[in-house]
């Protein structure tokens, strides 16, 4: 009886019935993280880009002569004319 209420004397007075140190976690098993099937592709950059510079030198697009229907016919014509010169050459 003695023991008991020394006991209960002991828990009024001297035991902190709630402590305020914070225990420890003991993890049981490792956190699951999301699985990754295929690291992410980095754009490798070997040296810097050259900024493209406008070309001076180049006629302005109308004077540049186009290929069409025409000078291919003509040019089909010149070939056509230089080929036979180049066989009676030739013989």
């Amino acid at each position: 009886m003695l023991v008991l209420i020394m006991r209960t004397l002991i828990n009024w007075t001297i035991a902190d019935p709630k402590p305020n140190y914070r225990r420890e976690h003991v993890q049981t098993r490792p956190v699951a993280r999301p699985v990754q099937a295929r690291p992410v592709a980095k754009s490798i950059q070997t040296r810097p880009a050259a900024k493209p510079r406008p070309a001076l030198e180049l006629p302005r697009p109308d004077y540049l002569p186009r290929w069409t229907a025409s000078r291919r016919l003509d040019a089909a014509r010149e070939h056509a004319q230089w080929q036979k010169n180049f066989d009676n050459a030739a013989q």
